[in-house]
């Protein structure tokens, strides 16, 4: 059964990395974070990006056994670098934004699934 979603290995060796505790604290030391500023929020934007996708995937039942690890490192490492750590600040920002991100998601879901039916129903005779 193919997965909802597929979280590369680069996705996880990254996440991996966000979330160790020396690479944290080195790259957003305060003498640092100005230089790193704009990789700092790339990282966290795709951060959040994976977190959506893996809680969206988790809510419609399209998790597979190889989904959990990587979904359970974004997770930590969302919670370490945006919420420095707060569990209840991670589940204030999720249980206000989730109604829109799943939308979202669906609707980018139901696209692809529509696409993927026509370009199959256009060229039936043709395999």
């Amino acid at each position: 059964m193919k997965s909802f979603h597929s979280l590369s290995s680069a996705m996880l060796v990254a996440a991996a990395i966000l979330i160790h505790p020396s690479h944290a604290a080195a790259q957003y030391s305060d003498d640092a974070f100005e230089d790193n500023f704009p990789s700092a929020a790339n990282e966290v934007a795709e951060l959040e990006k994976q977190f959506w996708m893996c809680d969206y995937a988790a809510t419609a039942g399209h998790v597979v056994v190889d989904d959990a690890v990587p979904c359970s490192v974004i997770y930590e490492a969302l919670k370490r670098l945006k919420f420095d750590g707060d569990f209840e600040l991670l589940t204030d920002w999720w249980r206000e934004s989730k109604f829109g991100e799943h939308e979202a998601l669906e609707r980018a879901h139901q696209a692809q699934a529509v696409s993927e039916g026509t370009d199959l129903a256009e060229f039936p005779d043709s395999i």
